[in-house]
């Protein structure tokens, strides 16, 4: 579709808005790498484990220490 309007546009010899259709394409596109890697780092970082203390059950005690401990 994208290039139906485009090829139109230059078979009738509208070169400017041949020209305003590429832009927006360009700029959809950057736009939807942006969203794309904005996504994937906020779902990464809420997914990760971001814990300085655990729990632990040691000879039936339950104590708190350092995750680095681990």
């Amino acid at each position: 579709m994208d290039a139906t309007s485009i090829g139109v546009s230059l078979i009738q010899k509208n070169y400017t808005i041949a020209g305003n259709i590429m832009m927006l394409l360009n700029i959809s596109d950057l736009l939807e790498d942006y969203t794309r890697k904005k996504t994937k780092l906020e779902l990464s970082n809420s997914l990760s484990i971001q814990f300085d203390k655990v729990w632990i059950l040691e000879d039936g005690v339950e104590q708190e220490i350092v995750m680095s401990k681990l």
